[in-house]
């Protein structure tokens, strides 16, 4: 996907050992303009690996970031816990309240092939032929 906000596994890992290495900067040392970007945008919450980084929000509420590895699993986990709604506005919802900035296009590709509610739709269509 091109222009998206997600990251991948690589950048993230490279995003928490930046953030990480601040303990161990000299004070008057300069830093580099990736380094001086990562401490504006990004915060370490927690210590579980691979879920502790987050998107500083200006209300202060800190959104989770997401990688290209997880996508799948974030948006069905979400969906499930809605009781799997196949409204795009519900679940986008709730996911913007957690995570920063899926792409919409993700959701409404997982919404189409969601094998639940495919199977479901697929049965509804068959009881409308008979």
């Amino acid at each position: 996907m091109t222009n998206s906000t997600l990251i991948t596994q690589e950048r993230y890992n490279t995003i928490v050992k930046v953030l990480l290495a601040r303990c161990s900067r000299q004070k008057g040392q300069q830093m580099p303009k990736f380094d001086r970007d990562c401490f504006k945008k990004y915060i370490l919450v927690g210590n579980i690996a691979n879920k502790c980084l987050y998107w500083k929000a200006d209300d202060g509420h800190h959104l989770s970031i997401i990688t290209y590895d997880d996508i799948f699993d974030v948006i069905y986990n979400n969906h499930e816990s809605l009781s799997h709604p196949r409204d795009f506005r519900k679940n986008k919802y709730a996911l913007d309240e957690k995570y920063y900035k899926i792409p919409e296009r993700c959701v409404k590709l997982f919404l189409d092939f969601c094998p639940l509610c495919f199977a479901s739709k697929k049965h509804k269509a068959e009881n409308k032929v008979h």
